[in-house]
């Protein structure tokens, strides 16, 4: 297993790592809580239980397995905060993250550096799907 790989696996629901999210509250789906925050916004994930073979691919994989893996994230409640744990680390993990790529995220960062208030222009919220998520 690669180091981005073992890194990457940190991330996803259930596997311990906390990041800071608002705690602004929405209106959620039937069986959500309405108080969703740093230490449980992974319970609301839509991978959360998945298995994360989905999220990554390999080379040569079809392109219609990272399709399967934004169609999961799209109606994700917390996808924003997936995306920013991933901006947040230092290295850029292959994978699908928040709903992006590790391409996609390389360009959020260059926006980031030029506007720091970048994901919650109309424009990023519009590209990466971020209405309505944490």
């Amino acid at each position: 297993m690669s180091t981005n790989e073992s890194d990457a696996r940190t991330i996803l629901p259930n596997r311990g790592f906390t990041v800071t999210v608002s705690s602004r509250h929405q209106e959620m789906p039937a069986g959500y809580s309405d108080d969703i925050n740093e230490r449980n916004w992974k319970e609301f994930a839509n991978c959360r239980g998945m298995s994360i073979d989905v999220f990554f691919g390999e080379r040569g994989d079809p392109p219609s397995k990272a399709r399967k893996a934004k169609l999961i994230c799209s109606t994700c409640p917390v996808k924003k905060s997936c995306l920013m744990v991933a901006l947040s680390q230092s290295d850029d993990n292959h994978g699908i993250f928040g709903g992006v790529s590790s391409v996609e995220r390389r360009v959020i960062k260059r926006m980031l550096r030029s506007d720091p208030n970048y994901l919650e222009s109309p424009e990023a919220t519009e590209r990466y799907g971020l209405h309505g998520a944490y």
